[in-house]
């Protein structure tokens, strides 16, 4: 699985939990909301941070001879 599909999929699955408890017990709503959003804030920021990490990794280790679009 690639990143951004596990990013949507993290991001769809908090969203379905809310819904989920919205349409089973409207009053929880307000308990479990906050953990939503920071569910989905983190779940963006780890994603941001593990693709500066890749570019960075990717940077790193650049071998100019090993590339194939400059041949």
């Amino acid at each position: 699985m690639k990143k951004k599909h596990a990013f949507i999929v993290g991001i769809v699955s908090l969203l379905g939990i809310y819904g989920f408890t919205l349409g089973l017990a409207p009053e929880a709503v307000t308990a479990i909301g906050p953990a939503v959003v920071a569910g989905i804030v983190g779940a963006c920021g780890f994603f941001q941070g593990a693709n500066v990490a890749d570019n960075w990794q990717r940077s790193k280790y650049y071998q100019p001879a090993l590339d194939r679009r400059e041949q």
